[in-house]
């Protein structure tokens, strides 16, 4: 054991010393990312997925040979082969694929997970160019903070991108309203796969100070953090989200799921968030006078973006320009969608819900449909909505309808109200979420992604669209992603790994009478994991022999993970 633990030191040192460009950059993440309780850290090999076993659900997904070949090229692999390996998956007519496949999924700081775009738009504002510099997410909250005179919140640590305002008369101009507008999972691949597919995104990229080379910087790259991290302009190390759950082994295999943002009885508890979103600051700091909008269908993004509604305040005494206000804080318009009802809904305790969109039904834009074969009115069952909740929801109808539902909203609570031109600069988010659920289905190369693709893009066409007509120049837009994916299994060769696997080899290193019953995880994200120090105690197993214990898992003979980390090795190595 000496010397084992003497070679893991070795091996550690040498990672952390010899690095290359892409481990310098998954090392930076975890820095970023790395809170207390976190013990180890788990980075797979590339192109693996560690994930839980819908994954391996079959869905029929739809490509054009061309496409498959393209892509196999990518991976060193041909057609020849993919056709042999998954003959009887594949179905072939007139130049068009069925491959009735995996699924996928994202969490990593590898290239496909990590790379996005960011593009601040609004001529009046912001400097039409190209800027190639690596910028992160973070960087928007204290950029736009900037912009628009507001104080920073205490989480956001990145400086503000002052570079790329354009100035009149030396005075930095402010917009009566600035859209931030996220494409989950739309990362730099999306749009290098469909490179005909999004003119309306591409016209903001070609008008606007855009930044091509933006990244995540922190893991996991998932829904939770990629937004808190926008609307806060913080990491996980000041904002405390880590994924979109934390899951808890229980007895005899079993696991309890724990979504964030949610108590153990169900309810909302915004507070997970350690510290403000702009948004939280800005509608403080105006006396409440800047209206607040935040939607997704999933509660996850919408309240990070927006921040704490009602129950944020400034007790603390962080925010010196807010000491003096006595205002307290109001109930923005954040809301999201119902699993079980496809109703749009909120948590009255903290938010708002607008009363325009109880009118806004998904099930209405299938009607009479036609123009999309998988997408067929008669194929999906409403009634029980959980079943077909993500095919629903992976729809493009549900761009079209988050967007006209949107412009519903700001029409109904500023511009008929007349706040669109009261000098308050109101802050609206919206994440169009329909690439992320037809994405995990069917994989962003797929010709099911294309179609949800346009017609988001065209939906943001409508959004400027609408601005345009409402506030002439006076707007700004914000796009940029909260994460990009990784590519499908089926052409990269990828090995995936269920988390009850995960789980069961490191069970284990305890008795067999025990296995069932106690656990030495106490909860995990997808690639972080918090031990149970009293079992480790009380069997006398140390965080090192369970780091080698998942290093040594092999999945179809290959080693599944490129390097597990002990959160001792990255503290030591903190500068």
């Amino acid at each position: 054991m000496k010397f084992n633990f003497a070679l893991a030191i070795l091996l550690t040192s040498i990672f952390f010393h010899c690095q290359s460009k892409e481990d310098q950059l998954y090392l930076e993440s975890i820095r970023n990312s790395l809170l207390p309780e976190i013990d180890l850290i788990l980075i797979p090999n590339k192109y693996n997925y560690l994930d839980e076993s819908w994954i391996l659900e079959r869905k029929k997904t739809h490509f054009t040979k061309v496409k498959i070949s393209k892509e196999l090229q990518r991976y060193n692999r041909n057609w020849n082969d993919f056709q042999k390996d998954y003959k009887e998956f594949i179905k072939e007519e007139n130049g068009k694929i069925t491959l009735d496949g995996y699924g996928i999924s994202h969490s990593t700081h590898f290239d496909y997970d990590r790379n996005i775009p960011i593009v601040f738009y609004g001529p009046k504002y912001f400097n039409k160019l190209l800027y190639m510099k690596t910028i992160y997410q973070q960087h928007i909250t204290p950029t736009i903070a900037t912009l628009i005179d507001s104080p920073i919140p205490q989480g956001a640590v990145e400086k503000p991108l002052v570079e790329i305002f354009r100035k009149n008369n030396n005075e930095i101009q402010k917009p009566e309203l600035i859209l931030f507008i996220v494409l989950d999972q739309g990362g730099t691949e999306l749009y290098n796969s469909h490179k005909e597919s999004y003119p309306n995104i591409k016209r903001l990229f070609v008008n606007g100070a855009y930044f091509p080379n933006a990244n995540v910087g922190h893991i996991d790259a998932h829904t939770a953090v990629g937004h808190v991290s926008i609307g806060t302009g913080g990491y996980p190390r000041q904002h405390h989200i880590i994924g979109n759950d934390q899951i808890y082994p229980l007895e005899n295999g079993k696991t309890k799921k724990v979504p964030v943002y949610e108590n153990t009885k169900n309810s909302i508890n915004p507070n997970q968030m350690e510290v403000e979103t702009l948004a939280d600051i800005w509608d403080l700091y105006r006396n409440n006078k800047p209206v607040i909008i935040s939607q997704c269908y999933a509660v996850r993004a919408s309240i990070g973006m927006a921040g704490h509604g009602k129950d944020y305040n400034n007790k603390l005494n962080k925010i010196p320009n807010l000491n003096n206000i006595s205002e307290e804080s109001d109930k923005d318009f954040v809301y999201w969608l119902s699993k079980k009802d496809l109703n749009w809904v909120t948590s009255t305790n903290q938010y708002s819900l607008p009363e325009v969109i109880k009118g806004f039904k998904i099930q209405n834009y299938f009607v009479n449909n036609e123009k999309y074969d998988y997408w067929k009115n008669n194929s999906i069952d409403f009634i029980n909505a959980e079943k077909d909740f993500y095919k629903i929801v992976g729809s493009p109808y549900q761009s079209k309808m988050e967007s006209e539902m949107l412009q519903s909203v700001i029409q109904n609570e500023i511009i008929n109200k007349n706040l669109h031109k009261d000098q308050e600069t109101d802050l609206v988010y919206i994440t169009f979420k329909a690439i992320d659920a037809v994405g995990h289905t069917h994989g962003w190369e797929s010709e099911q992604s294309r179609l949800v693709f346009e017609e988001t893009d065209n939906q943001v066409g409508e959004l400027i669209k609408f601005l345009e007509k409402n506030y002439g120049d006076n707007f700004a837009i914000v796009l940029t992603a909260d994460h990009g994916a990784g590519p499908r299994m089926e052409f990269t060769g990828g090995q995936f790994l269920s988390y009850s696997d995960l789980i069961e080899e490191i069970q284990f290193l305890l008795p067999s009478h025990v296995r069932k019953k106690e656990y030495l995880v106490n909860y995990y994200t997808t690639g972080q994991i918090s031990l149970n120090k009293k079992v480790m105690e009380k069997y006398k197993i140390s965080t090192f022999q369970i780091q080698k214990a998942i290093e040594s898992i092999k999945v179809n003979n290959k080693e599944f993970f490129y390097k597990v980390l002990r959160s001792s090795d990255i503290h030591n190595t903190q500068n």
